[in-house]
């Protein structure tokens, strides 16, 4: 697999994931990931997919809500299939302490 197809792949998740944080869609939110994924946030991470909906249905409605997210990828690697590992820099709109660039 060449490096631009997994890239191509990791931009159109995070576009997805994008959407998904603006429609503040807890459920397509938590869809991009495989059952068993943890999601890495500042000072959190979380594991699996049903508590990765539970997060951001709450963060959704709370902390997060009406907020926006801008995310750079960093880097991306295939791990197979529609699998990809990446790391972004991201930051949110109306949030200070909603902002990380790692992993």
């Amino acid at each position: 697999m060449e490096a631009t197809d997994t890239t191509a792949l990791a931009e159109d998740i995070l576009a997805r994931l994008t959407q998904a944080w603006a429609s503040q869609d807890a459920d397509v939110f938590a869809d991009l990931f495989d059952p068993e994924a943890s999601c890495v946030l500042p000072g959190l991470s979380i594991t699996g997919r049903e508590r990765i909906r539970e997060f951001a249905s709450n963060a959704f409605k709370g902390p997060w809500k009406g907020t926006r997210l801008d995310v750079t990828m960093t880097d991306a690697r295939r791990l197979g299939g529609d699998c990809v590992l990446f790391r972004t820099a991201w930051a949110c709109s109306q949030r200070t302490l909603c902002s990380h660039t790692g992993g």
